[in-house]
């Protein structure tokens, strides 16, 4: 995160990222150039606790939820009843108890309980290793050791020229926009999982992909800008073609 603020061309450029502890919880981490006539430079970290409305709607796609799912988890986390549920989504009793069997399965919980700590943050809240999307560190988000350059590594200068992004209602392709929103620092820190220059592999992922962008967890250094973000989205909306 800092060696992307070190080398933004904007002074006054902002980083924020997600990070998941080992009790489930996630933390949002800041950091902002500091700027004084008596500060001399560096940054300011600051730490808080995600809030729990921004980490529902970036984790249920995560978790490989549908939509008419993440509806169903919505109201179950709001305390609705089984009855509440089906009369407000015009459903079935037995299709609402479906649909959270499913959501269960899925976040690989038992109970409203865990489900409503595994999709807010909250303590003891712990992924599925089975859980059907790639297995990042939850732990650290950071990778497995030795796949991410060393945080106190002077931040190495990146002869990859900015990424062009495409037009308004311009078609969006991965050889000529997506794929080049990723860094070669970025597929190195995810080949443990699958390959970014891989068309094959990001189609495939697509939704857990953004999910992490969407929630500052990917890539590690920095967060995407929203505009790189819209442009994935638009990708995705569009069927991920090549």
């Amino acid at each position: 995160m800092l060696a992307r603020l070190a080398l933004s061309p904007r002074p006054d450029q902002t980083a924020q990222v997600r990070l998941q502890a080992a009790d489930g919880t996630w933390t949002l981490v800041r950091a902002a150039p500091l700027a004084g006539p008596h500060l001399g430079g560096g940054y300011a970290i600051t730490l808080q606790a995600a809030p729990p409305t921004d980490l529902i709607s970036a984790l249920m796609p995560a978790w490989n939820l549908s939509p008419r799912e993440r509806d169903v988890a919505a109201l179950i986390i709001d305390g609705r009843s089984s009855g509440e549920i089906a009369a407000t989504l015009f459903l079935s009793p037995h299709t609402a108890r479906d649909h959270t069997k499913n959501i269960y399965a899925k976040v690989g919980v038992h109970n409203r309980r865990d489900l409503t700590a595994a999709l807010t943050g909250q303590p003891g809240a712990r992924p599925s290793e089975h859980m059907p999307m790639p297995h990042w560190d939850w732990q650290t988000a950071a990778g497995p050791p030795g796949s991410r350059v060393s945080a106190p590594a002077p931040p190495q200068q990146d002869d990859e020229p900015p990424p062009a992004l495409p037009a308004v209602g311009e078609p969006v392709r991965y050889g000529q926009h997506i794929k080049a929103l990723f860094r070669r620092l970025d597929r190195q820190s995810m080949q443990f999982a699958f390959d970014l220059w891989s068309h094959q592999d990001v189609s495939q992922h697509a939704d857990a992909i953004l999910a992490r962008l969407r929630a500052g967890a990917m890539p590690c250094d920095g967060v995407w800008p929203d505009a790189q973000i819209e442009v994935f989205q638009r990708w995705i909306d569009a069927g991920t073609p090549a």
